[in-house]
């Protein structure tokens, strides 16, 4: 299901920007986990979904 929801977003939009935007994404997911677990309170659901 995600697959194709990300084939209609990189068909519709421009590739570049939608790989950047993305990856920002991810570079966010991944420093608010790195700040949940550095105050110690990281459970399994956070690294779920992140």
């Amino acid at each position: 299901m995600i697959t194709i929801f990300g084939g209609f977003i990189s068909d519709r939009f421009d590739r570049r920007r939608t790989l950047l935007f993305f990856f920002f994404l991810m570079a966010a997911l991944s420093a608010c986990l790195g700040i949940i677990g550095f105050h110690g309170s990281l459970t399994v659901w956070h690294v779920g979904i992140g």
